[in-house]
Formats: C-alpha cells, structure tokens, sequence
C-alpha cells in the first residue's frame, strides 16, 4: 500500500525494530505497530490510499510518545538515533503471534475509536496497559518501553504539569478521603474511573460531577449513557477537562450510585511539574471506604456497629 519494496533483514537490532500488521475494523483500514523489544505499540485508524502513500512513521510516534508527557528533548533523540527507516518483511513468528493477539484484543476496544483522528491514543494506551511475559516475568508494555529510555538518555523522561486533588466522602463521623495525581489534560470520564479504583468502587452505578458557584448547580457533567435533564445544562465527561472546570468551578461535587448516594467533594490542592511518574497515583489514602451496595451512609453505619467492618 505504501508503494515501498521490502529488504531482507539481515540482522535485527531489537532496540530500534517495529513490526506492523494491517487489518480492516468497520470498514476501515487499521495498521498495528509494535517495538519488538518491549511490545510497546502504536494503533492508526482510518487509513485511506492517500495516507499510506505519505505515512510517516516518526511523526506519528513522536505525537503518542508526547501523549505519554514523554519530554520534547527526549523524543527528538530517539528519533534522531532510530536513524533511517528500512521496511523488511517480517520472519519472526513470536512477533506474529503477538500482533495477532493484539488485534484480538483490540477488538474489545472498539467502542473507543476516534473518528476524528488518525492516531487511536487512547485505545493504544489501553493494549499498552495489557501485561505479557517477558523472561519469566509479567510486565507492561509501556512501562517496558519507557524504562529502556530512561537506561539509554539517562535524563528525566517525563515532563508533565499534574493535579493533585483531594477527594473526600461526604460521611458523617470519620474522614474517608483520597488524594491523587493525574495528569491536568485528564477529562472526567478519567477522574471518574481513578476515583473507582482509589475508593475500591466496581462501577456498577450511575455517576456524575455537579458543578456549583455559591450553592446554586451551574451544570452537570455525565456520561454518555446518562439521560439528559432540560432544566439543567449538561456536558459530556469524555468531552470536559477536570483542570479547566476545577480553575474556573472550585465547588465539585462527584456521586456515585444514585441509590446508596455516595456524594465526594473534589478540591483543587495545587498544580505541580512531574518529571518522574506521569501515571494518576493515589498519595494518600485516609479511612476505609463503605463496599458496594451497603445501602448508603445508614448501611455502613450498621456494618460498622456489627463490627463487619473496621474503618
């Protein structure tokens, strides 16, 4: 498709070598690329004859790697150190195996295709996040990858302005709350699914952001499965930036389960340069949080006092 004729691949050097698979999802062309050493990979979407003509692998891997909050100096030197680029056909049959495994699992991602763009972020960073034995160990690939940077430049490989917020239960009695780090392009739908994983949530329920100034409700913010309400303006957490609400709205509010109403309190703590770990972090964890179904703030009440639970 690209026009280009194949080389034979004499030899290998495993640090500077993609493998590529193309595929057909909806009707649209799909190339998979994936760094033999660590399995690090990179989707593109949506492919038309024009596109393969004019690809350029480099620049498409320079924008995911900005993606991860890679520094800028970092990224234009593995660029410059990958050197030309040679196509050869594959012959590694472990490598086949795992493009083909990749594109099985791709498929459960497919929900989360961007129509608009040509590079899948997000869903590159989801198979990125799949673990794969590597000498008898279980890793991920993007911490793979990274990792082999930081040995090769020696030089902080991150560069990243993170959030550090402090989510707090509204509970009466004891202090349940969480603080975390993420990074400030985070959108809600993000928060959202850190917020389950620091409180231990399964994401069973419903769930939204109400957004105040001085106690009046200004907006919701929800999820594209939640229904929307005339009376009161509503946006799309997949569309909304936490950092740009919370600078303008500092009154937050984040409610899980619409039954047993777990209402949490956001707050902007302070805004910080990341150069070590650019991954949403839990920092501090303070009271254990109620379990799913417990039936509300009355229910773990009478977990508690049955001594089910010790918070």
């Amino acid at each position: 498709a690209m026009g280009i004729k194949s080389e034979t691949a004499e030899k290998v050097d495993k640090t500077n070598t993609w493998y590529a698979h193309t595929l057909n999802i909806n009707r649209r062309n799909c190339v998979i690329f994936m760094h033999t050493d660590s399995h690090f990979c990179m989707v593109l979407w949506g492919l038309k004859a024009v596109d393969y003509k004019k690809l350029d692998f480099k620049e498409q891997l320079g924008n995911l790697l900005q993606a991860y909050y890679v520094d800028s100096d970092v990224i234009s030197a593995y660029l410059y150190d990958c050197g030309d680029i040679t196509v050869a056909k594959n012959t590694d049959r472990s490598a086949t195996a795992q493009l083909n495994r990749m594109v099985i699992e791709l498929k459960y991602f497919l929900n989360a295709l961007d129509n608009s763009a040509l590079l899948q972020t997000h869903i590159t960073k989801s198979l990125n996040r799949r673990l794969f034995s590597l000498n008898g160990e279980y890793v991920y690939p993007d911490e793979n990858f990274f990792e082999n940077l930081k040995k090769i430049y020696q030089v902080p490989l991150y560069n990243a302005r993170m959030l550090h917020l402090k989510i707090t239960l509204d509970y009466p009695d004891y202090e349940i709350s969480r603080e975390i780090q993420l990074p400030y392009d985070y959108s809600f739908y993000g928060l959202h699914k850190v917020i389950q994983c620091c409180f231990n949530w399964q994401n069973y329920h419903l769930y939204d952001f109400s957004v105040y100034d001085n106690r009046e409700l200004l907006f919701r913010i929800v999820s594209e499965d939640e229904e929307e309400y005339d009376d009161i303006p509503v946006m799309r957490d997949v569309e909304c930036s936490v950092y740009e609400v919370l600078a303008k709205h500092p009154d937050v509010r984040y409610t899980y389960d619409m039954g047993d109403y777990w209402e949490h309190k956001i707050e902007l703590l302070e805004i910080v340069n990341e150069h070590e770990n650019v991954f949403p972090t839990c920092l501090k964890v303070t009271g254990k949080a109620p379990p799913e179904d417990c039936g509300g703030i009355g229910g773990y009440q009478e977990l508690l006092e049955l001594s089910l639970i010790h918070i």
